[in-house]
């Protein structure tokens, strides 16, 4: 079973997966932009630019893609989204502060790249659950409020099936919801195994 936690800086996500991964066992792919940090000096999130954050994304799917192969079930803390948010709001950022002769240049730039986070979230999302923490309230710098809308906008415009979390207590709904699905997946592979009755 592969679980997404998706939520901007400060919404819980490294906590949650490490509560959830003491409760069902299952690892925790995180700290891929740490390792990138160390491996090229690099300052990412909210300062990146378009390839930094590019970098960032091949970066988590080459974990995730690791983790399939090695490990029968896993939680992604952060996914391809939160990405293509930063991407999309550096962007956005820089547009407003180019000349305007430097805009169309610009504007073909960004579209090539949100295409390639279109086409990389198109071959990649097949999480069987995926939570949504929003930000508490009074939580993060302004940027990370902008980033939380955004992860918002992204999740109902690209239809991703989602479940979001109530600021109460998200450790025991979102546990509950995974023991849930582990109990169908359980139920749905005895069935598959077990011979039809024959006449």
């Amino acid at each position: 079973m592969k679980i997404a936690l998706i939520g901007a800086p400060g919404s819980g996500k490294t906590n949650l997966a490490q509560q959830l991964t003491a409760e069902i066992g299952y690892p925790v792919v995180d700290g891929y932009v740490e390792r990138l940090e160390g491996r090229s000096n690099y300052s990412l999130g909210y300062s990146a630019d378009v390839v930094r954050n590019i970098m960032v994304a091949t970066e988590r799917l080459a974990a995730v893609r690791y983790a399939e192969r090695e490990l029968e079930g896993h939680i992604c803390c952060g996914t391809v989204i939160e990405s293509s948010c930063y991407t999309a709001m550096w962007i956005a950022e820089t547009l407003e502060t180019h000349e305007v002769e430097d805009r169309p240049i610009q504007i073909i730039r960004a579209d090539l790249t949100m295409n390639f986070f279109a086409m990389l979230l198109a071959d990649t999302w097949d999480y069987s659950r995926t939570l949504y923490l929003p930000l508490p309230a009074d939580t993060g710098t302004e940027f990370d409020r902008r980033l939380d809308f955004s992860i918002r906008d992204a999740l109902a415009m690209m239809n991703v099936d989602h479940t979001p979390l109530t600021e109460e207590d998200r450790f025991a709904q979102a546990l509950e919801l995974i023991k849930g699905d582990l109990e169908s997946e359980n139920t749905t592979d005895k069935s598959d195994i077990e011979p039809s009755a024959t006449s």
